[in-house]
């Protein structure tokens, strides 16, 4: 082999070693990026539901905590008002038992209570 045959040999190595260094940085890297892009675009979609999905989980429990205790409140208030009910109930027949006893009587019914109220 002549120096002028090895000096070929290099250019054509050295020429090979630039194309394919070339195709390398314009081909196959900005291919790779884009697929990383693609997969942090994916994961960041997955990753931005799930924290959707936890947020609305989250948000579904204290919606039910506060309707647990609307329930709560609203059974003791209905509780309360039975309450005052049966004791209004339960005055008025010890008021109409003592009229009875002491021999009077109202014979005033709801009728005539409803016609006297009326403006």
């Amino acid at each position: 082999m002549t120096i002028l045959e090895a000096i070929k040999a290099a250019i054509y190595a050295l020429a090979g070693a630039a194309f394919a260094s070339a195709f390398y940085s314009l081909v196959i890297i900005p291919m790779e990026r884009n697929d990383a892009r693609r997969g942090y675009v994916a994961e960041a979609r997955a990753t931005a539901a799930e924290a959707k999905a936890d947020k609305m989980e989250r948000e579904r429990k204290a919606d039910q905590i506060v309707i647990d205790a609307y329930q709560v409140q609203l059974k003791n208030a209905r509780a309360a008002e039975a309450e005052k009910v049966q004791q209004h109930e339960t005055e008025i027949a010890d008021y109409e038992a003592k009229l009875r006893a002491a021999g009077r009587s109202c014979l005033v019914d709801d009728a005539d209570r409803d016609w006297l109220l009326k403006p």
